[in-house]
Formats: C-alpha cells, sequence, structure tokens
C-alpha cells in the first residue's frame, strides 16, 4: 500500500497513470491549457512595460493599498490573533492538524525542508532557465505561503507566435505554507491550478487560475513576473540597494487583476520578490542553498516572537506588516509532487 493513498497502490495494475496521479490528469486536460486568453505580447510591449518596472521595492499591501488589502492579522474568536503569524514551537499545530491538511508533510527550513521540495523534472530541458531547477522564496507574501519549486510543473516550448501557454501547474504541491493556524487554513483549500505564458523577450511571464466550470474553461486573476536582469538595481524604501539577483523574480498584481496589459506603477496593488534559494544540480541530485538569500532567510527563522505582545489590533498596518515579515516561520506544511508528464506528451494540448 502506497504511503500516500491518494495515490493509489502501486501493485494494482489494473489503475492507469492518470487515476493514480491526479497531477498527471489535470495537466493533460487541454481544457485548462487553453482556459485562459491568449496574450497580445505586442499590445503589452506598447505600454512600454521595461521603462515602468518598479525600481523602488516597497509592497503596496503594508500600507493597505487596493483589493489585496487585508486586516493583519486575520481575526477570529477561536484563535489568539498571534498564532496566525508566529509560531514559537510546533504545539501550535498537532500532528494530528499536520496530517489532515491539505498539504499533510511539515518539514523544517533549519534542517531538511528545501531537499524534500526541489525534485528533478522529467524534462528540465523546456523550463525557461529562471523556473528550472530552483526553489524560491516568497519574501513579504504575507498569505502564509513560504516556497515554491515549479521544476515538477508541466512544462512546453513556447511556440514561434508566443500563443500558448507554456505552463501548467498547482498551488496544492511544491507550494509551502506556515506550521500556524492561517498557513493551515489556505493549505486545505489552495488545489487551484495556473498557467504561465512566456513573453518573446523571456522576461515577463503572465500567470493565472484556471478552471472549468460546467465544462467551460475560464480564467480568474492575472498576475507578472518580472525577471530581474544583469544591471537592474532595485533599492528599498530607504535607498537602500537591495541584493537581489538576476534570475530573481518580481510579481506583481495590477489593480483587480483583471487587465494582463496594464503595467502603470501606481496601479500595483501587491507585489513581492520570489528570490532563488536553491538549486538542484540534475547530475548528482544534489539540492545546495544560495547565499546570501538562504542565510537571509535563516536569520529570520531564528528571530524570535516579540515579547509583551498579546494582541496585534492596536497596531498599524504598517507595524503588523514589518513584524509579520520580521520573522520566518521553521516547520512549513507542503506536499511532495508527482511527476508531470513529459513536454511531447502535452505539445498540441
Amino acid at each position: 500500500m502506497s504511503l500516500f493513498p491518494w495515490l493509489g497502490d502501486k501493485e494494482d495494475e489494473k489503475e492507469t497513470d492518470e487515476e493514480v496521479n491526479p497531477h498527471m490528469k489535470n495537466c493533460m486536460n487541454p481544457a485548462l491549457w487553453n482556459a485562459a486568453p491568449i496574450i497580445d505580447w505586442d499590445k503589452f510591449y506598447a505600454g512600454d512595460p521595461d521603462s515602468k518596472v518598479p525600481k523602488e521595492y516597497d509592497p503596496p499591501q503594508r500600507y493597505g493599498v487596493g483589493p489585496l488589502m487585508v486586516s493583519m492579522p486575520l481575526q477570529s474568536p477561536k484563535y489568539d490573533p498571534l498564532d496566525y503569524y508566529f509560531v514559537a514551537d510546533d504545539s501550535k499545530l498537532t500532528p494530528e492538524e499536520v496530517a489532515s491538511a491539505g498539504k499533510p508533510n511539515s518539514a523544517k527550513i533549519s534542517e531538511d525542508l528545501l531537499q524534500q521540495l526541489l525534485g528533478p523534472s522529467p524534462d528540465s530541458s523546456v523550463i525557461p532557465e529562471p523556473f528550472r531547477n530552483a526553489l524560491f522564496w516568497l519574501e513579504d507574501n504575507h498569505f502564509a505561503e513560504e516556497f515554491v519549486s515549479f521544476n515538477k510543473w508541466a512544462w512546453r516550448p513556447a511556440s514561434e507566435k508566443n500563443d500558448r501557454a507554456v505552463a501548467l501547474g498547482s498551488m496544492k504541491y511544491d507550494w509551502t505554507n506556515d506550521a500556524s493556524k492561517l498557513g493551515l487554513g489556505y493549505a486545505n483549500f489552495q488545489k487551484t491550478y495556473l498557467t504561465i505564458q512566456e513573453s518573446p523577450c523571456k522576461k515577463y511571464y503572465k500567470l493565472t487560475d484556471v478552471k472549468t466550470i460546467l465544462g467551460k474553461p475560464t480564467n480568474g486573476k492575472w498576475l507578472t513576473f518580472y525577471v530581474i536582469q544583469e544591471g537592474d538595481e532595485i533599492r528599498d524604501r530607504n535607498g537602500a540597494l537591495m541584493d537581489v539577483q538576476p534570475g530573481d523574480l518580481m510579481r506583481m498584481t495590477y489593480g483587480e487583476g483583471d487587465d494582463p496589459y496594464d503595467c502603470a506603477p501606481a496601479n500595483i496593488v501587491f507585489s513581492y520578490l520570489v528570490r532563488k534559494i536553491a538549486v538542484l544540480d540534475e547530475e548528482t541530485g544534489e539540492v545546495t542553498t544560495v547565499s546570501p538569500c538562504y542565510e537571509q532567510c535563516l536569520t529570520k527563522v531564528k528571530t524570535p516572537m516579540p515579547k509583551g505582545l498579546e494582541n496585534t489590533a492596536l497596531l498599524s498596518m504598517k507595524e503588523r506588516f514589518d513584524m509579520s515579515r520580521a520573522t520566518v516561520c521553521d516547520s512549513q506544511l507542503y506536499f511532495p509532487s508527482p511527476d508531470p508528464p513529459t513536454g511531447d506528451a502535452i505539445e498540441n494540448l
């Protein structure tokens, strides 16, 4: 019997790969691949996005800007508000809560979590360089999400006309949540599939969530990844030069997320850095950390909870955001991804 019942019994030869691997089944679904409208990249370039990439990094969610504003932390009569952001020890979530979660595995950043998350792709040659064999830290994402690997998404090359999605994957797999009450809540419903479209210049990637309703494909909100380029200088709100590296990503949502062509800096309502924290050597299978990102993350892991604070309700939005991102939960909930189909298998979906 499999350690993961949802994968089925490997000894049952009557079951197909698609039956025992729902990720494979979804990644072979043409309706999901074709749910989102195709980006007209000439129209996107007409907005001169290169000149509008923020050179000052100051997440707007820190100020409660736009529709993605949240009351931090989320209030509930059941939990002490601090439970949503801070985990002093593993007792915040019981083993039973972890085992029954949508992501039923837990490991620590300070131990072997990174090795658990970054597995080999069955077809890495079709994965664009920024995403290939990489694990990312979602710095300043205050929605109790910390790490993601796109290595086991389903990937295929862009067409000559860049008129199709190049990747399909799910937030359920290789996408971690803090082992906190808030993280548990997200882990229990993050089953969304997303597609990725690649710009001809390979500096911009557009992601959107996709699904089928009554058999008809549909997409949700758009978000943008900008790939940090050699020579880019990104400064923090105090004017200090940040040590982001070429190949790191800046994730941005514009307005309500309805317009994939919006690139106006004034319309950014949510952003954070997607920083490469570990890489996989395909030949040896070894996962190594990336400096200084890994050390900076560990510093936050080791930062203790604030003392004497019992409720965050009296803090301003900025104070709550800064406090929530001053520490990183060491224990993370995750679900290792099964293998996706190869690029050849999905070439014509």
